[in-house]
């Protein structure tokens, strides 16, 4: 009798300790979900931040050439237009 007592207080320590992991688990879960969140929304940043500076420096590209054209028709006396645009 004293070993059933004994043997069913086992099993009852055991199956708390179970439940204990068993939400100590879940609640890391949670944790790496709300952080692999966290990540995809940084990644998604950074890849937003990346096309805006790609689009910022083809805009400068753009500006240098026709910079440079102007400049060009300028120094080789160029039209009235181009005087225009550079003043």
């Amino acid at each position: 009798m004293l070993e059933l007592k004994r043997a069913k207080e086992e099993i009852s320590d055991e199956v708390v300790l179970n439940q204990q992991r068993d939400f100590r688990i879940n609640a890391l879960k949670d944790v790496l979900m709300e952080k692999l969140d966290q990540v995809r929304a940084l990644d998604n940043e950074i890849k937003l931040i990346k096309a805006k500076r790609q689009a910022l420096l083809e805009i400068g590209d753009l500006i240098n050439q026709e910079m440079s054209r102007l400049l060009e028709e300028w120094s080789q006396g160029g039209s009235n237009d181009a005087n225009d645009k550079i003043a």
